[in-house]
């Protein structure tokens, strides 16, 4: 850095000379046609960033008019920029409900040729091309080429051949054949009988007569043993009586034996009115804590104080209902919290907003920076976060309108109990058009009244 009598800050430490410094396009070093807001930014911040890396000595009082006229000049091309970009026309937001409706994705064209379905496969009704009516059906042609079919091989037949022969072969060996004529084979054979032995003969020859000689004895033959044979029942005469039939008598079943009751049942205890007190106590601060959490947008915190509040109100129906709305509360607020992050990204194009009675205009809106002129004058907020609720809440209104659906109303709701600065009455009137809209709202009607958000809301 030099010094003397001849020192420029604005040459030496911007570039520029003195006389320049009226004109924001050359003190940032860019076009006048620009418009993107994030060019403008960029520039400034690398001229603040060069400046804050300076000692500036004894030149402090040019230093800071240095910093001072390259913020003025931001902020001024922020806002010829917003003029010339056209009005903010937010995107339609997602409909409200339990969780946030995505939109169907479009299918991305595929540049193939339109599907023709042939008549055979229509049902007998004539084939209709798939692709629109507007657009040609594109043949391709292509050059046929001759098919070669494969000659049929020998080898086969002569396997088949071979295996007929075998066969042949084998029934001829094996299948049974007609005997030759007077073969013995076909000849009956005849049983042979015993002859009686032929008498003995003797040298002495008895010459009595056949009368004289005595026969020779045979022994008598028995008959074969049969089993006797048993003689028929002899029927009853008619002035016996018929004996009577005893039938077996049914046995008496033993009588049933007493079941032992059941031992009584101890009545539940009385509830302990010292112990809900504590109980109400504990969940009382646990909400608080979520409270504080959800309106901080730390939406971990505020799910681990609900679950705790939950485990201390188990035994108490009426502490276990107000957890319900607080647990709903709290997954609708981080919904909610996601929706205000588009429309204020959605507001960065510019656009006017009435805030109350005063008319705004969206100069920039980062996540860093946020921007907007009213009355003639920028007024900028970095980070996002700290923009006023108002007029963070009319852009989210402006958002919100551009679809005209019922569950809007409820996250608009949701977004006005759980910013810094909650506004009841507003709440209750988003919610009363959801619900003539058809929205369930009644898990967060009971909030109104909630003694957590009363002792922070401001209407």
């Amino acid at each position: 850095m030099s010094s003397g009598i001849g020192f420029d800050p604005s040459r030496e430490w911007l570039g520029i000379d003195a006389v320049d410094l009226g004109d924001p396009f050359r003190v940032l070093g860019l076009p006048a046609d620009v418009s993107d807001p994030a060019i403008v930014t960029a520039a400034a911040t690398r001229l603040l960033d060069r400046l804050h890396g300076i000692d500036p000595g004894p030149f402090k009082i040019a230093h800071e008019a240095l910093v001072q006229r390259i913020e003025t000049c931001r902020d001024e091309l922020l806002a010829t920029v917003a003029a010339r970009s056209p009005r903010f026309v937010p995107p339609p937001p997602q409909a409200g409900g339990a969780a946030p409706i995505h939109a169907a994705s479009t299918a991305a064209p595929s540049g193939l040729p339109p599907l023709v379905v042939p008549a055979a496969m229509n049902d007998g009704c004539p084939a209709e091309p798939l692709a629109p009516a507007t657009e040609p059906e594109v043949v391709v042609v292509r050059r046929s080429t001759p098919v070669r079919r494969p000659q049929p091989s020998a080898m086969p037949a002569l396997l088949s051949l071979l295996a007929l022969t075998v066969v042949g072969v084998a029934a001829y060996r094996f299948w049974p054949r007609p005997a030759a004529a007077g073969s013995q084979r076909d000849e009956p054979r005849l049983a042979k009988l015993p002859q009686p032995p032929d008498p003995p003969t003797s040298d002495v020859i008895d010459s009595r007569p056949p009368s004289a000689v005595s026969p020779v004895p045979v022994p008598p033959t028995r008959p074969p043993t049969r089993p006797p044979v048993a003689s028929p029942p002899t029927p009853p005469s008619s002035d016996a009586k018929p004996a009577a039939v005893t039938q077996p008598q049914p046995q008496p079943s033993p009588p049933p034996q007493p079941q032992p009751s059941p031992p009584p049942q101890p009545a539940p205890p009385a509830p302990d009115p010292q112990a809900r007190a504590r109980a109400a106590i504990l969940v009382e601060d646990a909400l608080r804590a979520a409270y504080d959490a959800i309106r901080a947008d730390d939406f971990n915190t505020a799910n681990r104080q609900v679950a705790t509040a939950a485990r201390l109100a188990a035994q108490d129906d009426a502490l276990t209902q107000r957890v319900t709305c607080w647990r709903q509360f709290a997954r609708y607020a981080s919904q909610a919290a996601d929706y205000r992050e588009q429309a204020l990204d959605a507001a960065n194009a510019g656009g006017d907003f009435d805030v109350g009675n005063k008319r705004i205009a969206v100069i920039e809106s980062t996540r860093q920076r946020f921007v907007y002129r009213r009355e003639g004058r920028n007024v900028a907020f970095t980070p996002r976060s700290t923009a006023p609720d108002p007029v963070v809440t009319a852009i989210l209104r402006a958002w919100f309108a551009a679809a005209d659906k019922p569950g809007n109303d409820v996250f608009l709701g949701v977004h006005l109990v759980a910013r810094r600065e909650p506004n009841l009455r507003l709440a209750a009137q988003a919610w009363e058009r959801a619900r003539q809209g058809g929205e369930d709202v009644s898990l967060l009607v009971p909030l109104l009244a909630d003694g957590v958000i009363r002792d922070v809301a401001t209407e």
